[in-house]
């Protein structure tokens, strides 16, 4: 099984309740989520449809949240698993929103193209380093002028040798927020496809893709907000 396929399998076993985890999975739920949605407000507040393409979509948790402040955005949800874009797609539904959605591998496949903005929430760590720096030159490529990008992310941290220290913070967090032990359990398994980047990496790697004003807006323990334009 090749490490696509043992994702969308790991994913596709918890898409029912993927979301339900969410807030006590990432303690800082509200924060980290709301700083996307407001970074893709702000950025888009003055296209009047904008187009936006979320990166690893899973249940449809942050392009619903954006679709919230952007009601006349339109939406392409990509998800390696399909369970999970059957879960966005019920979301959606009951939305008044337009939205598009495809099961593939978008660090393989053809990326939309002309979009205002690209939004990624706790996936991209699941690509090899080399990976996520080719799709942030390919999400480059594929904005429009004045485009953003915007990434929710899980990153590693500085040195790397003090990872037990911040996966330990986390677990401590977890139970604060009334997280369960098997919730735990399940968590650790899927974050054995992890790859975490550090934030300073990864933010360098979005300058040299061709990203202006690059910046972290959010960073909490191991979870980070950051955000570039493509020049118009």
């Amino acid at each position: 099984m090749n490490t696509g396929n043992s994702i969308a399998v790991a994913f596709d076993a918890v898409a029912t309740i993927y979301d339900a985890a969410r807030p006590r999975l990432v303690p800082c739920f509200d924060r980290f989520y709301g700083t996307a949605v407001r970074l893709s407000s702000h950025a888009l507040r003055n296209t009047a449809e904008p187009d936006i393409t979320d990166l690893g979509a899973g249940t449809g948790l942050l392009a619903a949240l954006v679709s919230q402040s952007l009601p006349q955005a339109r939406f392409t949800l990509i998800d390696i698993s399909a369970d999970m874009i059957e879960q966005a797609q019920k979301r959606f539904s009951s939305l008044d929103a337009q939205a598009a959605f495809i099961v593939a591998d978008y660090a393989m496949s053809a990326l939309p193209q002309d979009q205002d903005a690209f939004v990624s929430a706790l996936s991209i760590h699941h690509l090899e380093d080399c990976d996520k720096q080719a799709l942030f030159t390919r999400i480059f490529d594929a904005l429009a002028p004045g485009g953003i990008f915007i990434n929710a992310e899980q990153v590693a941290p500085e040195p790397p040798a003090v990872m037990a220290d911040a996966l330990e913070g986390w677990e401590t967090d977890v139970r604060a927020a009334g997280g369960s032990e098997d919730e735990l359990a399940s968590a650790r398994e899927r974050m054995t496809h992890d790859k975490c980047a550090s934030e300073s990496a990864q933010l360098e790697w979005m300058r040299a893709a061709g990203f202006h004003n690059v910046a972290t807006a959010f960073r909490e323990g191991m979870f980070c907000v950051y955000s570039g334009r493509k020049p118009a």
